[in-house]
């Protein structure tokens, strides 16, 4: 059995799921909930919004919280062990098992951001526009926002205005991917490890300190690349930050994902983690 079809087989497995449908169902309901005010905006004006909402979405507090508590929710069940898991355990080697547990979170990272990516735009209905630019809904909206407070002060808006929407949305889609697969293989290890859910607890108490704690972080040091990369989903952060950049956040997000999956290389080979459930 190959790494790839274990993977695919447990997607499909994913979708059949009801637990997947209702998060994605919920998903919906939290970008209509906090496009609500853009949408009444643009029928007051009767002018269309651009399908680039997903970083406006990301820019308010509970629209991060959302987004990030679904995917604890997505990745909860980690290490994803089902009924053949026993057959399987006699087929393959627990390294080819655990390959194929890391492309199930990878492949589930960018299926479930494609389908999040989609509902932004549907949830616009008859406000949907064309174009490639943001459009005076959305820039509006941004200019009346007033800026949002972090640890260097006030951020303003008007530098995400400047950059292209289309770039800012590929920015976006990739960093929620990655912050995805993260959560997945931190979920996988605290699950594996403790052989429980407590893990899963552990991710959401984590996430949530992180909206609310602003400065919070797993060490105390002011340099950005020491802080939790949860923040970064709000791209206004990075624009007005001076130590840290696009490609940096991509960069950093990337090894951070290569060290947590050497951990779980280590756990298993080690038998801390294991391919069936208590045993």
């Amino acid at each position: 059995m190959s790494m790839l079809r274990m993977a695919m087989t447990d997607i499909v497995k994913a979708f059949k799921n009801p637990k997947f449908w209702i998060l994605v169902i919920l998903g919906m309901f939290f970008l209509s909930s906090e496009t609500r005010e853009l949408r009444m905006l643009a029928s007051q004006h009767e002018l269309g919004i651009p399908p680039f909402i997903y970083p406006i979405y990301m820019l308010d507090w509970r629209g991060r919280m959302y987004s990030l508590v679904l995917i604890v929710m997505l990745m909860s069940e980690a290490p994803f062990y089902n009924d053949n898991e026993v057959y399987v355990a006699v087929r393959v080697n627990r390294f080819k098992w655990l390959t194929g547990k890391i492309m199930f979170i990878v492949l589930m990272s960018f299926v479930f951001q494609v389908i999040m990516v989609a509902v932004s735009a549907l949830v616009l209905e008859n406000n949907l526009g064309l174009g490639n630019e943001w459009g005076d809904v959305i820039v509006t909206y941004i200019k009346s926002m007033q800026g949002l407070i972090s640890e260097g002060g006030v951020i303003s808006n008007d530098k995400l205005l400047e950059m292209s929407p289309l770039p800012i949305l590929g920015y976006e889609f990739l960093l929620m991917v990655l912050i995805s697969i993260i959560i997945g293989l931190m979920t996988f290890i605290l699950n594996g490890v403790l052989q429980s859910y407590v893990g899963t607890v552990i991710m959401g108490v984590v996430v949530l300190l992180d909206i609310y704690l602003e400065d919070f972080s797993f060490v105390t040091f002011s340099n950005a690349m020491f802080e939790m990369p949860t923040k970064w989903i709000d791209l206004s952060y990075i624009i007005s930050s001076k130590e840290l950049s696009f490609n940096g956040a991509l960069a950093y997000m990337s090894i951070m994902i290569l060290v947590l999956a050497m951990v779980c290389y280590v756990l298993v080979g080690l038998r801390k983690i294991k391919m069936v459930r208590n045993v």
